[in-house]
């Protein structure tokens, strides 16, 4: 064949690595539930969500880090999708996935934005994400990185 064959072999990695490289798939149900929450996001009905949050959320976005409650969060995202009178989502792809070596579940989440401000003004983002469930199946951390695309 022409492929190269994978090698799950143990490596030793020049700098601690906090992860590892010992991940499986996940729980694909956590990756329909972020998928979710960005159509909820395009639409703007991010109350729809709610409950998939823990209590207690930090989110990393970029230029900022929320350590906050669940109803903060949510009224900050609020208030942020307001500011637009159109948002469409891509998703590109999903990867659900579990570290073994600290039994934590991960959706990382990959996409394209498509916003119109309240001005008529068009722009456009990749994004990454990175979600975050605790013990309970509740989303507690979020990271996005972004990569604007210019108007459209």
């Amino acid at each position: 064949s022409d492929s190269a064959a994978v090698s799950n072999e143990a490596v030793s990695y020049a700098s601690p690595v906090a992860y590892s490289s010992d991940f499986e798939i996940g729980n694909s149900k956590q990756a329909q539930i972020i998928v979710s929450l960005w159509k909820d996001f395009d639409d703007n009905n991010l109350q729809n969500g709610k409950e998939a949050f823990a209590d207690s959320v930090t989110l990393e976005l970029p230029g900022m880090r929320m350590q906050t409650t669940r109803d903060s969060a949510l009224a900050s995202t609020s208030a942020y999708r307001s500011q637009y009178t159109s948002m469409t989502s891509t998703v590109e792809a999903v990867l659900p996935t579990k570290a073994r070596n600290r039994g934590e579940d991960w959706v990382a989440i990959w996409g394209m934005e498509k916003k119109t401000d309240k001005a008529g003004k068009t722009d456009s983002v990749r994004i990454h994400e990175i979600w975050r469930f605790n013990k309970d199946g509740k989303i507690d951390y979020m990271a996005q990185f972004i990569q604007p695309q210019g108007g459209m």
